[in-house]
């Protein structure tokens, strides 16, 4: 073990022999020594952003996947028990050729998927909520997620063209 000679100011050592319990001169200063060294280490370890960023835009890539995935699923059972030929018409004749629906694309007072429901229950004006009452409770937070109800959507146009030649 080594020895080392530390210097305090007067008030400081007086502090400190006034304390209940005789001071452990060594084991403080070794302490503080390596709380000094880990900040001083922490420092030195530079996160590189760049890492950070490529790891987020994967995780959003995912995100985005899973979740027009998970649309897309509760699109066809929708579309296959709720659905009626006239809504999913609607559906298939508001589509673009480009943008699809529309979804996630300019800005709009309306959940995407109350626009989706709008285009089904062919009113002029969204009914907010419309979209939530038509999907599964668990999946009520990504009513506003476009990836979601693109894949909404185009699950309902699954069924649709499964279906419509046979009606």
């Amino acid at each position: 073990m080594s020895k080392i000679n530390l210097s305090i100011d007067d008030e400081l050592r007086t502090q400190m022999e006034s304390l209940d319990r005789k001071p452990n001169w060594s084991g403080i200063a070794a302490a503080a020594f390596r709380q000094h060294i880990a900040a001083t280490n922490m420092k030195k370890t530079e996160i590189d952003m760049s890492d950070v960023i490529e790891r987020m835009k994967a995780a959003q890539e995912l995100d985005a996947a899973q979740n027009s995935e998970i649309g897309r699923q509760e699109g066809r059972v929708w579309a296959a028990e709720c659905a009626s030929p006239r809504k999913l018409k609607r559906l298939e004749a508001d589509r673009d050729p480009v943008h699809d629906w529309y979804i996630g694309v300019g800005e709009s007072a309306y959940a995407g998927g109350d626009l989706i429901a709008r285009v089904l229950n062919g009113t002029e004006t969204p009914e907010q909520g419309a979209f939530k009452d038509m999907i599964s409770p668990e999946y009520s937070d990504l009513e506003d997620v476009p990836e979601f109800v693109q894949g909404f959507a185009e699950g309902c146009m699954e069924i649709w063209e499964e279906v419509r030649d046979q009606l």
